[in-house]
């Protein structure tokens, strides 16, 4: 198990997920234990991600004094990770009230920072003034949603010092970009990850803590990426431009449609802007080498592919009009033509088919591609079902686009993605290609035809609903 110890000797805990350069990702909450962070809507399949639980959360120790949970305290653990993994600098992430935590790390150690994400940063932030017209207008843009009514109530009687008891917990769907099954259990997770405790002590210094930051923001001089969600009620986009004007190296980002937690709304959009920020100077140009890189990571080659970025989104815009179409009324096709949840099944089957493609040459064996199947409609509905609706169709895809932007070295190698694949497609009824083609341009396919056209059927049924 990876533990480390801290000045005071007090155990910690951290996880290692993932292949590439790390990546230290600080944990809001505050005081929440790391597992809700996950993978980062896949980020650790180009980066490793170092997930320290601070202390007393998750699997590390309670600390003797209550006191040191202090974000200021708690930049020695920091610090400590640091020394123990061998990083003469590192890439720094932080979320929420972890981005506090972050930021004081990075006004303290400026010389080991060598990039810094503050992910939908806390209002205990300097320059992050969020009042409660903006964010009842923010809340006022999930008018429609069936828990709406409840959730707005809850979040006006709060805002002006009348809150009840519940009124917290009916907040919570505005937390997210999409309050879907997977958002639902994020949230059931939230309270037994917290020590609140913990979380008390961590708040009460923050006043103190933003006075510190406030004067030492000069010292920060690595470049710095603000990113936030375009809905996110916590962090609102325009309060956390305020903090950029006051870094020295600083851009913000604001992904469409995103709440508090954006690598669950849209995790291809959401690892793309990370990845072109971390990667915007090279890993080994920056003097990193560390026993993360070197204990875990195998050796780094030179991508083979060339159609990640137009993969990526082409499935961020297909994924982006599924969400613009569940937001409003039910599409009824024209006769003849499939609905918004048939086009996202048979989608999901055709991704499906290539994944198994790719995986039968990887094996070695005899691969064959062949969309008939997804063309069918009892396996269509079927595959509904099996999703459980639109849903579960839109997350269906998502993971499976992620599968599929890794069709990469190590998955694959060159050799393999210019194996040639007998493959017979069909569109509307007719044959349109009967010839054999190589596995890259199977995938290259799908980026270039196969998704945009998908999207543009989807995007189609919207405008014909709202004429």
């Amino acid at each position: 198990m990876p533990f480390f110890s801290a000045v005071d000797d007090t155990k910690l805990f951290y996880t290692v997920e993932g292949h590439g350069p790390p990546l230290i990702c600080l944990p809001g909450g505050p005081m929440q234990a790391s597992a809700y962070l996950g993978d980062l809507g896949g980020l650790s399949r180009h980066r490793t991600l170092v997930l320290p639980d601070l202390r007393g959360t998750g699997r590390s120790a309670v600390p003797n004094d209550p006191d040191t949970c202090r974000a200021e305290r708690l930049v020695q653990d920091v610090e400590a990770l640091r020394v123990h993994l061998e990083l003469e600098r590192t890439d720094l992430l932080g979320h929420s009230a972890g981005a506090h935590l972050a930021l004081l790390y990075a006004t303290t150690h400026p010389e080991r920072v060598r990039r810094l994400v503050l992910l939908t940063p806390s209002s205990t932030l300097p320059g992050i003034a969020a009042g409660a017209e903006q964010r009842l207008a923010i809340a006022d843009t999930r008018r429609g949603e069936p828990w709406f009514a409840r959730a707005y109530a809850a979040l006006h009687r709060l805002l002006h010092g009348a809150g009840m008891d519940g009124d917290l917990e009916a907040l919570a769907p505005l937390m997210y970009g999409r309050w879907d099954r997977r958002a639902q259990e994020h949230h059931r997770l939230r309270d037994m990850q917290t020590n609140q405790h913990a979380a008390a002590v961590y708040m009460a210094s923050s006043d103190a803590d933003r006075a510190a930051i406030q004067c030492r923001l000069d010292n920060v001089v690595c470049p710095v990426l603000l990113h936030t969600g375009e809905i996110d009620l916590n962090s609102p986009p325009a309060a956390v431009a305020q903090l950029g004007r006051l870094l020295m190296d600083s851009r913000h980002e604001v992904q469409p449609d995103a709440g508090h937690f954006p690598w669950l709304d849209s995790p291809i959009e959401f690892t793309t802007i990370i990845n072109q920020f971390l990667d915007a100077q090279s890993w080994h140009e920056s003097g990193c080498a560390s026993r993360v890189n070197r204990t875990i990571n195998p050796p780094v080659k030179e991508s083979v592919m060339t159609n990640h970025e137009s993969l990526r989104k082409a499935f961020d815009d297909l994924l982006k009009a599924a969400r613009k179409a569940t937001t409003g009324t039910e599409l009824e096709p024209p006769p003849g033509q499939w609905s918004v949840d048939q086009v996202l099944a048979h989608v999901s089957m055709v991704n499906a088919a290539t994944i198994a493609t790719a995986y039968t040459v990887a094996a070695g064996l005899n691969a064959t591609y062949d969309n008939r199947t997804a063309l069918d409609a009892w396996s269509i509905q079927n595959t509904i079902d099996l999703a459980q609706g639109r849903s579960g169709l839109h997350d269906r895809i998502a993971e499976q686009a992620r599968v599929l932007c890794t069709l990469d070295w190590p998955v694959l190698s060159a050799t393999e993605l210019a194996v040639k694949v007998p493959a017979r497609l069909l569109s509307n009824d007719a044959l349109v290609v009967d010839q054999v083609l190589t596995l890259d341009e199977i995938i290259t396919g799908l980026a270039d035809a196969e998704i945009p056209g998908h999207t543009q059927q989807i995007l189609a049924l919207v405008l014909e609903a709202a004429c």
